[in-house]
């Protein structure tokens, strides 16, 4: 099946994969953001006295590299 729809054709197979797609970006967007406020949570500890700076550095690290 095709859509021209504003001049596009796709075939069915192309939306499932298009929608695989945006459910995967959707995904890894919540993990971003829970990773985020892991970090913030992380400085916070810190700030507070309850991690070492080497405790932060190394998490921060963990959690960055996770992120990317």
């Amino acid at each position: 099946m095709f859509d021209d729809k504003d001049g596009i054709y796709m075939t069915e197979r192309g939306y499932a994969e298009l929608s695989l797609l945006a459910q995967q970006i959707g995904v890894t967007q919540g993990k971003i953001a829970d990773y985020r406020k892991a970090l913030d949570k992380l400085q916070d500890e810190y700030k507070s006295g309850n991690i070492s700076l080497e405790t932060f550095n190394e998490t921060s690290r963990d959690y960055i590299g996770i992120i990317q």
